[in-house]
């Protein structure tokens, strides 16, 4: 097998691409028979629109509706609404358990006997369609309501998720359920060729930190509950007011959809693809290339800016790696190695990673270390530490 030299074989970045593969329409044929929808989402997040959109769509469609500590709770043959107590795993089982029950007649006293169940009992059973542990479909839309300060915005984005699915984890339900979760703002969808960007919602709101949190556990959890399907999708910031209905709801009940992460951007959808970067200087002869000539600044100019890089934790094997590749192929650059623990000898360091003895190739220079024509800074810094990134940044601009 051929070594791969090509400049991009290490480096790699997760890239938002449209995708078309997603219905346009949410049909009446959409669900079937023995699919029970569940939404987690207050008044304040448009909730009531969303059913009546979904029921206006789906008049058969079986639901329920599960709020946070409000007394209204109230039931129908076809839906039941349920509010509980976020804080606390019990809660949502109990909810889940509310809710099968109300869909299903059997009794508990003939399920014990292991008996039939009558026929009066059986023709309510074939009216709401559940002689068996129907398909869940769970729209988890609390996290949209993330507000205050970080832990407890935190808490209602993540915290809440976790406990429904410790709860379905307990019911024995994760193989009969699809958990698709909703986020506003949490990603960053790329800007560049065919990409919208996004707006600056971080500036406005905590929220799309807290939000983001819900990211990693749909990883975690999937990776670790195979038998669970887990969706999130995350919601325009733009339209931070309500959920647009006629662009989520196709994507809830799209069959064979293979994607765990969308982002909705306008009425596009978008997907997480991950692509080989180009190489940096590849990257600049091609812009070149296309700025006309009596555009182009002077070589002076050029050679007159600044670059630098900043790699975080820089003293493990990755961040060696990228050393090694940044030095072979760039000139000119300032690299900041960053974190906890810097090298008491870093000259010996540096000269490890290029696999050479430390010599004349290796200097001291403007407080930093120089090889050939690059400058290696280490710097020590903390970077889940709020008060460590900004001295990092201070540091790296001041230099």
């Amino acid at each position: 097998m051929e070594r791969d030299d090509s400049p991009g074989r290490l480096l790699h970045e997760v890239r938002w691409e449209a995708i078309s593969s997603v219905p346009s329409e949410l049909s009446s044929s959409t669900s079937d028979a023995n699919s029970l929808f569940i939404l987690f989402a207050d008044s304040a997040l448009g909730g009531d629109s969303y059913l009546e959109y979904l029921l206006s769509k789906q008049p058969n469609l079986k639901h329920a509706r599960i709020v946070r500590d409000d007394e209204r709770v109230s039931a129908s043959s076809q839906g039941v609404h349920i509010a509980i107590n976020p804080i606390g795993v019990e809660n949502y089982r109990g909810a889940l358990r509310n809710i099968l029950a109300h869909f299903d007649s059997r009794t508990a006293e003939t399920a014990d006997k292991g008996k039939e169940a009558p026929k009066e009992e059986l023709s309510t059973i074939e009216q709401v369609g559940l002689v068996r542990t129907p398909k869940l479909r769970i729209v988890f839309a609390w996290p949209l309501d993330a507000t205050g300060d970080m832990d407890a915005a935190t808490f209602l984005s993540c915290g809440t998720l976790l406990q429904l699915t410790q709860a379905l984890i307990a019911e024995g339900l994760t193989a009969n359920a699809d958990l698709v979760v909703l986020t506003r703002g949490a990603v960053t969808v790329t800007s560049g060729k065919g990409n919208p960007t996004t707006d600056d919602w971080l500036s406005q709101s905590l929220a799309p930190c807290a939000q983001a949190t819900v990211h990693g556990f749909a990883a975690v959890a999937s990776s670790e509950l195979p038998d669970l399907k887990i969706t999130v999708i995350d919601l325009d910031p733009a339209n931070a007011v309500t959920i647009d209905p006629s662009i989520v709801a196709p994507l809830l009940f799209a069959e064979g959809l293979q994607e765990d992460r969308l982002a909705v951007r306008g009425s596009g959808v978008f997907a997480p693809r991950v692509v080989k970067l180009g190489h940096p200087r590849e990257q600049a002869d091609a812009e070149k290339e296309k700025t006309p000539e009596g555009e182009k600044g002077s070589e002076k100019e050029e050679q007159g800016v600044a670059r630098a890089v900043v790699i975080t934790g820089g003293f493990g094997g990755i961040g060696m790696e990228l050393c090694r590749w940044l030095g072979d192929r760039e000139k000119d650059l300032r690299v900041y190695l960053v974190g906890r623990h810097p090298p008491q000898e870093p000259l010996t360091w540096l000269a490890s990673v290029f696999e050479k003895d430390v010599g004349e190739e290796f200097k001291v220079e403007e407080g930093g270390y120089r090889h050939q024509s690059n400058l290696y800074y280490f710097l020590g810094a903390d970077i889940s530490n709020s008060k460590d990134v900004e001295k990092l940044f201070e540091s790296i601009t001041e230099g």
